[in-house]
């Protein structure tokens, strides 16, 4: 189906077989980046069905590395999706841009989401909404803040659920920012 397309690096048993005018991207494994049909380009898909939905003209530099990862998203722009079925689920709709899941189905319960990150075997039970500023404490629990949604500093339990420590309720044109720690950390 190659007409136009150029510098892309296809492995495998249907791998970028619907590719006609794509470049820059590379697709290894059994049905990786198999629906990318227009101008998807530098996108990286490796494993079995890993980014297999991509097929929205100018969906561009994504990154699925794993058996299905990223593989039902069908529009969207730099998400990188690593471990096994990382950010599986995440709804075929237009702008669920700038994502991150890194483990073993990091992810997984992600269906609409927007720049998020998402660590660890099984993480993202509870998705915060656009996330974007992270720190860890001493003990290792992994706090963030929202920018939308509830408007609430999480903490993330190893398993991976959300809880809010701070919600500041009826402020829609505020946002929660630079959660930190005292450097003897005992202190929010």
């Amino acid at each position: 189906n190659i007409t136009t397309a150029e510098r892309n690096t296809i492995i495998g048993f249907n791998a970028g077989m619907s590719m006609t005018a794509n470049s820059y991207n590379t697709a290894v494994g059994v049905f990786a980046l198999d629906a990318a049909d227009g101008s998807e380009n530098n996108n990286t898909a490796i494993g079995y069905q890993a980014m297999s939905g991509l097929s929205n003209d100018d969906s561009d530099a994504n990154v699925a590395v794993g058996y299905q990862a990223l593989s039902t998203n069908v529009y969207g722009d730099g998400n990188t999706a690593v471990g096994y079925s990382a950010l599986f689920a995440l709804e075929p709709s237009d702008g669920l841009s700038y994502n991150t899941a890194l483990g073993y189905q990091a992810g997984t319960a992600a269906t609409s989401i927007t720049q998020s990150v998402i660590i660890g075997a099984k993480a993202g039970k509870g998705v915060l909404t656009d996330p974007d500023n992270v720190t860890v404490s001493n003990s290792g629990l992994v706090i963030a803040a929202e920018d939308s949604g509830n408007m609430e500093i999480c903490g993330i339990s190893k398993n991976g659920k959300a809880f809010p420590i701070l919600r500041v309720p009826k402020h829609k044109r505020s946002e929660l920012t630079g959660p930190s720690f005292n450097p003897a950390g005992d202190r929010l």
